[in-house]
């Protein structure tokens, strides 16, 4: 019986499509572990951040304070606490790009 040249240049072409098709599958997941790697680290460097800017701002208030009230004036982005319209600590608000 005669072997057919076709059949081993399909059966060439069918592996060829299958290690090109494990390599970009293997690409793709490569590439996804790296970007949640570098979105976890972006994450962590953001919280830190935000932890030492939090503590950086923290100034506890010593008073006592008698009827509370805040005021909030968000063309100054600022915070005002006052005891008995008494202006004791004013703070910086961020509100964001759309007030």
């Amino acid at each position: 019986m005669r072997k057919n040249p076709l059949v081993g240049q399909m059966r060439k072409y069918a592996l060829a499509t299958i290690i090109v098709g494990l390599l970009v599958g293997l690409g793709i997941i490569a590439f996804q572990q790296r970007a949640q790697r570098a979105a976890m680290t972006r994450k962590d460097q953001t919280g830190s951040r935000l932890a030492q800017d939090t503590v950086s701002q923290a100034d506890p208030l010593k008073l006592s304070v008698k009827n509370p009230r805040i005021m909030v004036r968000k063309g100054a982005r600022k915070l005002e606490l006052y005891s008995d319209n008494v202006l004791l600590k004013t703070f910086k608000v961020g509100l964001g790009l759309n007030q």
